[in-house]
């Protein structure tokens, strides 16, 4: 789920980055490109990774010994606090696209709205 959140991800980047956003219906992709993606890294990363884990956790996670459980503990505290910042990113990213598309791709009208 995590490698299939970043590949997916990685090619919506290729889609948006190739968006004149400028010009109004490219604009508008763009937003749907980014809402798209974060709806399925969302879903990925706080929906399907922990439900495995947590399957996981309670098959094979019990059987290991202690220092290989603190490991691995703190190696998923660390991937959480990674995809907490990475959606965190990318929800900004997103409201500002989607601000663009409403504005019909005038970056100057957006900044004006902001202030």
């Amino acid at each position: 789920a995590l490698l299939m959140a970043g590949a997916i991800s990685c090619f919506i980047l290729v889609l948006n980055r190739t968006c004149d956003r400028r010009k109004p219906e490219e604009a508008w992709m763009d937003a749907i490109l980014f809402v798209t993606n974060l709806s399925f890294y969302t879903w990925c990363r706080f929906y399907i990774f922990p439900t495995r884990l947590y399957n996981w956790m309670h098959t094979e996670f019990v059987n290991q010994s202690f220092n290989h459980q603190a490991v691995v503990v703190v190696a998923l505290l660390l991937i959480t606090l990674f995809n907490v910042l990475v959606w965190l990113d990318a929800s900004g990213k997103t409201i500002q696209a989607i601000k663009l598309a409403l504005a019909g791709g005038d970056k100057k009208h957006v900044a004006k709205k902001t202030e």
